[in-house]
């Protein structure tokens, strides 16, 4: 990871996960796919989607608040997250979201606007970040940004570097709706439901239909029009392919969070 881009990521996972029975950052979002850091060979986890993306959009720095359960379980089934995000433990979640996010925002630092998103909602879309850092731009002196579909509010949303200082001398018994209330809210439209999700339930989860297949655009949730990324500098016979629309040529630099598909239908990698 750089240090040199002007936004970062919070994922707030510190929550107790009552009604889930376990913690949510560990719950499979894509089935089938071997995980290469640890080889564990277990589907992707809502945690490394998350983290992947924000990595993939630019992040240059993405801070995970976890509880002590779930700082457990990522010592145990994926430790080498912790080469990807900062973790910060919160000690006491039982004093509510606000804690978690102030934790977050410490660790972050206060001098780059902020990605503030919840770990149950493992569809972040590039496209959707894409959006909201542009409506920023924009609107160089904004508070926040928040993406909606269809009249609803949903996640992530962004904050100004200048929110985030006000948001660490709130006291942590506020709620982040009430803070929020006092400040000049910046809209972005988006067209896809993503934004909307919050997983809480195991009936949540199946309705969402998760997990995903290896193959399965998390946009529209099909596989008929997806196709491998190919990385590398591509032969003659490969460009041909790909102008079949057979592969999809992703370039020479390849990392971890690389995509490895490509939907032809919703034009996202994932």
């Amino acid at each position: 990871m750089t240090d040199n881009q002007p936004y970062q990521a919070i994922i707030l996972a510190a929550g107790d996960s009552g009604r889930m029975g376990v913690p949510k950052l560990s719950l499979d979002f894509r089935m089938g796919v071997p995980n290469h850091a640890d080889n564990i060979g277990s589907g992707i986890g809502f945690l490394e989607q998350c983290i992947s993306q924000f990595l993939l959009f630019g992040c240059s720095k993405v801070v995970v608040v976890v509880n002590s359960k779930g700082l457990r379980w990522i010592e145990k089934h994926t430790p080498l997250i912790k080469k990807k995000a900062r973790l910060v433990l919160n000690p006491d979640p039982g004093r509510g979201r606000l804690f978690s996010l102030q934790l977050g925002i410490e660790k972050a630092g206060k001098r780059h606007a902020l990605f503030i998103h919840n770990v149950d909602n493992p569809f972040v879309s590039q496209k959707v970040l894409q959006s909201i850092w542009e409506v920023s731009l924009e609107h160089n002196d904004f508070d926040y940004v928040s993406p909606r579909y269809k009249g609803q509010g949903g996640h992530p949303v962004m904050i100004s570097k200048q929110l985030a200082r006000t948001i660490l001398e709130e006291p942590s018994d506020k709620s982040l709706k009430q803070i929020l209330s006092a400040f000049e809210r910046t809209t972005v439209e988006v067209h896809g439901p993503s934004i909307l999700h919050n997983i809480n339930t195991l009936e949540e989860y199946g309705k969402a239909g998760l997990p995903l297949g290896e193959n399965t655009c998390p946009v529209c949730r099909r596989y008929d029009k997806v196709v491998r990324v190919i990385y590398g500098m591509p032969s003659h016979e490969l460009f041909l392919e790909a102008e079949k629309g057979l592969v999809h040529l992703g370039g020479c630099c390849v990392s971890e969070v690389n995509p490895q598909w490509y939907c032809r239908r919703d034009n996202v990698e994932f």
